[in-house]
């Protein structure tokens, strides 16, 4: 038997108003399987109470015409899918949850009885509120999401919008006599906005090593970051503010020991990639 939870009642109201789903029934005839006294008189009040309630409701004949009419109609909707089955539950519980009307007793009884209808109210209400709660909550995180999309969307399409931009440069870097040959690297650079998509291939670092990247100005060379690339030696990143109030005449690349070059405005290591702007 599965340890009892506050949640077990909630199913139970669902059982009784038959409104519970497939994990729902799977969940509680598991936790009713060794017997729960809790949930059995749950049940058991709640079944009472629903049939106060059904005995409560006045009847009202039919016109002589409706017969007909829903005969009609259950013809027209044709075979019917089975409805889904019912929680397993133990035998000692059986009786109780019957259609057997209940017998005419004390004032005592009726009073207890009206008792369990209104706990079954409460039941319901609960189990529609909580429902409501979870649909809320639901909702919300799939505004927050939208949202995030939406604001990732526009940062993406301010990048793409520097490809377009009057002045744009695409400076290509090309190894020193320091750096091997296969390294390639490519800064788009748009001087007026200061953004620049940096985008290499091949940056297979030494052991103990980084690839740092620079930007130099008339005042001289501005640490822009370490690059990490993937597996493959790829790297892509996109950098705002690039020189500051400076104009930048130009980009390298230098390898540095792992975690870069202590002076943020000056390579330690060598320089390996070097590539001038335009103008």
């Amino acid at each position: 038997m599965s340890a009892h939870r506050d949640e077990h009642l909630e199913l139970c109201a669902a059982q009784v108003l038959g409104v519970l789903d497939e994990p729902g029934r799977a969940e509680l005839a598991e936790h009713l399987a060794g017997g729960c006294a809790v949930c059995e008189a749950e049940l058991v009040q709640l079944a009472e109470g629903a049939l106060v309630l059904a005995h409560a409701a006045p009847r009202v004949a039919a016109p002589p015409a409706a017969r007909a009419r829903v005969l009609e109609a259950v013809r027209a909707a044709g075979p019917v899918s089975p409805a889904p089955a019912p929680v397993p539950l133990p035998e000692r519980l059986l009786a109780p949850r019957g259609v057997t009307p209940l017998p005419r007793r004390g004032p005592g009884f009726v009073t207890l009885a009206w008792a369990a209808a209104a706990v079954l109210i409460a039941a319901t209400a609960l189990v529609l509120w909580q429902r409501n709660a979870n649909l809320s909550r639901a909702l919300t995180q799939a505004m927050a999401q939208n949202h995030d999309l939406q604001r990732s969307l526009a940062k993406e399409r301010e990048w793409s919008a520097l490809l377009e931009a009057p002045g744009t440069q695409v400076v290509s870097l090309m190894p020193t006599p320091a750096g091997q040959a296969v390294l390639q690297a490519r800064v788009v650079f748009d001087p007026r906005s200061k953004r620049a998509i940096v985008i290499a291939d091949a940056l297979h670092a030494p052991t103990g090593h980084d690839y740092q990247l620079w930007a130099i100005t008339a005042s001289g060379p501005t640490s822009l970051g370490l690059l990490k690339p993937d597996a493959n030696g790829r790297a892509v990143v996109k950098l705002e503010n690039v020189g500051g109030n400076e104009a930048v005449a130009a980009f390298a690349f230098s390898l540095e020991v792992t975690g870069g070059s202590p002076d943020p405005h000056k390579p330690s290591g060598p320089v390996v990639l070097v590539g001038k702007l335009a103008g």
